[in-house]
């Protein structure tokens, strides 16, 4: 049975504490050290970046030119990683750091897969549902890395042994977030009505839809424990649910 909840507003002093924390999160371009504050230039609008899960001196970013960068955090130095057609929305590492998901804009590619190490894209894939193409506006992992979950006109799951396409979890709303629970029983989407849909990925079925906000969701994350969603979104709050109960 789906459960529709509507949290209260999380007070003031947790919204800039998670404030604080996304902040840090984009630490790639503001390096801190113990002589100078370093600003790494990546050339254009950047719209998204990504930490190496597994060596944090490694980051990816990506914007408006479409060019995915690696950047050395020690030397602040960039190696470009490869290109889209369009602009890149969403950037995810694979909990090994060997592979990199990009999402974007150009319809013909907006799925790529990059091999860390040799620089090279080792797949393209469509975000086709309804017998269209769609730009894809969020990626993400999951955490045994079995799956990538691309958003946009809908949502897709992805075998990343084979590349291939599970399956289409159908929205009426566009799909601006994505994000998987650490123990991969569940994924989040957030939608541009303003809520998240969480589905269990075993039935495939929407457990929970919580609202977030009066319009799109653009963030959805589970905490590292796996007992806290938060999602935010246009409206400018932060809202927390608790697992498994979404209270």
């Amino acid at each position: 049975m789906i459960k529709r909840t509507v949290p209260a507003v999380v007070p003031l002093q947790f919204r800039q504490l998670f404030l604080l924390s996304l902040a840090l999160l984009t630490l790639p371009f503001h390096v801190i050290s113990q002589e100078a504050h370093k600003v790494l230039e990546h050339g254009s609008g950047v719209q998204t970046v990504a930490y190496s899960p597994v060596d944090s001196s490694v980051a990816a970013s990506a914007g408006d030119d479409g060019r995915i960068k690696l950047w050395d955090i020690q030397t602040g130095t960039a190696t470009l990683l490869g290109r889209h057609d369009a602009p890149v929305n969403a950037l995810a590492f694979s909990p090994s750091g060997a592979f990199l998901v990009s999402g974007g804009d150009d319809h013909h590619s907006a799925i790529r897969v990059w091999d860390v190490q040799s620089k090279r894209d080792i797949v393209t894939r469509q975000h086709r549902t309804d017998r269209t193409l769609s730009q894809v506006k969020a990626v993400a992992f999951s955490a045994d890395g079995e799956m990538i979950a691309t958003a946009g006109r809908h949502a897709k799951l992805w075998n990343t042994r084979n590349h291939n396409e599970i399956t289409t979890l159908t929205h009426d709303e566009w799909v601006w977030a994505v994000a998987f629970s650490p123990d991969n029983r569940f994924l989040a989407t957030g939608t541009e009505n303003g809520q998240i849909n969480v589905w269990n990925l075993q039935s495939r079925r929407i457990v929970a839809q919580l609202q977030v906000d009066s319009t799109l969701v653009y963030a959805v994350q589970f905490s590292p424990n796996n007992q806290i969603l938060a999602g935010s979104g246009y409206d400018g709050d932060i809202k927390l649910w608790k697992i498994p109960n979404w209270q």
